[in-house]
């Protein structure tokens, strides 16, 4: 009988500390916490010159356009360790992609609108001397 019962309380116990000391897999928001971390590290001083130069190529269509791209291109996420498990990696490709996307769109918008208004500011002076050289020469010919 006592080996039996010190049978059961060593079996009880190993199994008891296994339980505490069984590591558990992160969960997918576990995994959409840490894409948005990554995620808002992620650098997009590319898409706002890609935002300034299809705007000045294109103008307004070229802010738009650029804006759309960031959108809908899908960034490579980084690499995610296997051990985590799949819904974790799921759930931080889903949050890292979102967020990157989002951060993209945005730049290209602003870089699209810096150089709307630095067209904006170049093209009053020259419209102004221009105009004023059309009356100029008009005025010359009376």
């Amino acid at each position: 009988m006592k080996k039996y019962l010190i049978c059961f309380l060593l079996l009880s116990f190993i199994l008891s500390s296994y339980s505490i000391y069984a590591e558990e897999k992160p969960s997918y928001t576990d995994g959409q916490k840490q894409g948005e971390s990554e995620a808002s590290r992620a650098s997009t001083t590319t898409w706002t010159l890609i935002g300034c130069g299809s705007t000045c190529l294109f103008s307004t269509i070229g802010c738009l356009g650029s804006t759309a791209l960031g959108y809908l291109l899908s960034p490579s996420a980084p690499f995610i360790s296997s051990d985590k498990g799949d819904e974790y990696a799921r759930g931080f490709k889903d949050s890292y992609a979102s967020k990157v996307k989002q951060k993209r769109a945005t730049s290209a918008c602003v870089g699209g609108s810096i150089m709307t208004l630095l067209q904006i500011l170049f093209a009053i002076p020259v419209y102004l001397i221009w105009g004023a050289s059309i009356i100029a020469l008009f005025n010359s010919l009376n």
